[in-house]
């Protein structure tokens, strides 16, 4: 019985290797691959400007980095005083005189 297994396993495994054999090769050879760039050789001129700061927020950077405030704490207190600031701006600005009305002809009754 050990025979009849033995050359049965041998059987199979010589006709797996004739399978395998007998697949065509590739009739044309595969493209080489090209490594791909690695992301930090992007130019950073590629990505968009930044928006000009205004005069409160790198003043309240200036203030929370002095604090040492960083993460959600530095955004909080960043809005709140942008906010306040430009509040204050708004109030100390000097209001122009409103312009005066043009003459209007009387009404014919």
């Amino acid at each position: 019985m050990k025979k009849i297994i033995s050359a049965a396993a041998m059987v199979l495994a010589l006709a797996a290797t004739a399978a395998f054999a007998q697949t065509p090769a590739p009739s044309t050879p595969a493209p080489a691959v090209t490594p791909a760039a690695p992301k930090a050789a992007t130019p950073k001129a590629a990505k968009a400007p930044a928006k000009a700061r205004s005069a409160e927020s790198i003043q309240c950077s200036a203030e929370a980095d002095a604090k040492g405030l960083k993460g959600k704490e530095r955004k909080s207190f960043r809005g709140k005083c942008i906010k306040d600031a430009q509040k204050a701006a708004k109030a100390a600005a000097p209001t122009a005189p409103a312009a005066p009305a043009a003459p209007t002809a009387p009404k014919k009754n």
